[in-house]
């Protein structure tokens, strides 16, 4: 399942809107980084093949690394019309909404209601891969290290493939970040969570990380500041894994593998 893409990301847009529950925005960034991954295949593909004198190197963290962004005049003002058009569209609905913007370009940045605590949903998820990739990266996981599936605690209807796996007993920590990006699989997501410390683990991660934690680190609870943190962080080349879950991110799909056999 693992694939060898490389992704290079000018810059990324990472919202969040809350409608009554959790909307997020973050596809949108996403959207922008797969027209990235299928532009830049694009390329590859017309690209002239190696000559005898050439050999085709594999970009290393180094040469994907991005510049420091310039000093620049921050106007936000483009991003801001967007997203004031986004909500229009939501016209009749009352909606509360939280924002975190930061454009890895030129470093410009800002937020609204960004300290506000919403239900995390499916974002958490980017948070457990990071967390599993740097515990790797320590020698506290290995990627074919199995992790027993336990039903009473892991099991989670929705979305995923591993709801309908027969007889599931144990599954190696790379294929659970795999499909828990990939399928947004909640098994999957329920078991790394598990050996990375629960919930508290995960807020203590993220305090780590942002220098901020929510009233209940017991719950799913984020905030768009701590998440605009995280993709801020998941950007840097030296992130260990960073490579791994953006081009895991850019393939994200939809449908659930064997949801009606």
């Amino acid at each position: 399942m693992k694939k060898t893409t490389t992704i290079t990301t000018r810059r990324l847009l990472m919202m969040t809107v809350a409608m009554g529950t959790f909307l997020t925005l973050g596809g949108l960034g996403l959207q922008f980084i797969r027209q990235k991954h299928q532009t830049e295949e694009a390329a590859v593909q017309e690209a002239p093949a190696p000559t005898p004198e050439t050999s085709a190197i594999e970009p290393t963290p180094e040469t994907r690394a991005m510049p420091e962004p310039e000093a620049v005049a921050c106007d936000n003002q483009a991003v801001q019309e967007q997203i004031t058009q986004f909500l229009s569209l939501q016209a009749g609905n009352t909606i509360e909404y939280a924002i975190g913007y930061y454009n890895l370009e030129t470093g410009c940045e800002f937020y609204a209601n960004a300290q506000q605590e919403w239900l995390g949903a499916s974002t958490t998820k980017v948070i457990l891969a990071l967390m599993a990739y740097e515990q790797i990266a320590v020698g506290a996981l290995q990627p074919e290290q199995l992790i027993d599936y336990e039903a009473s605690s892991d099991y989670e209807a929705g979305a995923g493939g591993l709801q309908y796996q027969e007889n599931l007993q144990a599954v190696d920590v790379q294929t659970l970040i795999e499909v828990m990006i990939l399928e947004s699989d909640n098994i999957a997501k329920n078991m790394l969570l598990r050996v990375l410390g629960g919930r508290e683990g995960m807020h203590e991660y993220l305090w780590q990380l942002t220098g901020t934690t929510v009233s209940d680190p017991t719950t799913n609870q984020v905030t768009a500041q701590q998440l605009t943190q995280v993709m801020k962080h998941l950007m840097k080349s030296t992130t260990p894994g960073s490579a791994e879950i953006q081009t895991l991110m850019a393939q994200t799909s939809d449908q659930t593998p064997n949801c009606c056999q």
